[in-house]
């Protein structure tokens, strides 16, 4: 699934159209050029790039945190709108939006990990993203985004493209009747793109002679980290229905209404 999904675009890195891979059952499936995630939009030259402007991106949603967003804005394509959806508010100190001080100081944060259950707090990140306050509230922004505007695809960007955003990309696979296979495919799939996006920095711990195999935790996913999530889900919820109808406020219209637009079924 990597490479068929990936987009090459010269502005907009880890591009990726999920859709396109059929369900068990006819009629189900994520539908391809309706939702593309990515990594945070923040080369001008986006507003360029002719890759990007055949997407017909109607609405941009940004997963960041508020500082995140503020020190590196979105750059849009020509015509998207922009919501800004921060789903960890409610977990500022969550391993998912440490990104940012890595990235300000890879060789201290390093230090810093010594003895950290990186992995742990990866799958407790997963977790918030499932239970917190403001990922239920945010997740649910991002499904009513999609519900109400139906007639323009979606980019769902964070920061590197697979903590918040894998998150959001496996739930309207699995509204859209995909299989596990499938959803994890996707899921894994973006750790060539994110290594090539981290790069420069692991590059940089290696020259200070710092071990960057924990720090590499953080900056890739793995499967217990997205089992952590749907363990959650069906744990606080019971399923996902539960967690659509009681965690996420979504009526069963309005749940039949996504199901049939992410599947282009009637």
């Amino acid at each position: 699934m990597g490479t068929k999904h990936a987009i090459a675009s010269p502005s907009l890195k880890n591009l990726r159209d999920p859709g396109g891979v059929d369900g068990p059952s006819a009629g189900q499936g994520l539908r391809p050029g309706i939702v593309f995630r990515s990594a945070a939009p923040t080369d001008p030259a986006i507003a360029t790039d002719g890759v990007v402007a055949a997407l017909n991106i109607g609405t941009v949603l940004d997963l960041r945190t508020s500082v995140e967003s503020a020190e590196q804005p979105d750059q849009l394509p020509a015509g998207a709108t922009l919501r800004t959806i921060d789903v960890l508010a409610s977990s500022p100190t969550g391993a998912a939006v440490q990104q940012t001080r890595m990235l300000a100081d890879p060789v201290r944060f390093a230090a810093e990990l010594a003895n950290f259950p990186a992995r742990e707090a990866m799958e407790q990140t997963y977790r918030q993203l499932v239970s917190s306050e403001s990922a239920l509230l945010g997740y649910a922004e991002v499904l009513q985004t999609i519900i109400a505007e139906p007639d323009a695809p979606v980019l769902i960007h964070c920061t590197a493209g697979k903590d918040r955003t894998g998150w959001a990309i496996a739930l309207l696979m699995s509204v859209a009747g995909n299989g596990d296979e499938a959803i994890y495919a996707e899921y894994l799939a973006v750790n060539e793109a994110v290594a090539d996006l981290f790069a420069p920095l692991l590059h940089q711990l290696d020259a200070a002679g710092v071990d960057s195999a924990m720090v590499k935790v953080f900056f890739q996913v793995q499967r217990s980290y997205l089992e952590a999530a749907f363990d959650e889900v069906n744990v606080r919820f019971g399923g996902l229905n539960g967690y659509l109808t009681d965690g996420l406020g979504l009526s069963l219209d309005e749940i039949a209404a996504l199901r049939r637009h992410l599947t282009g079924t009637d």
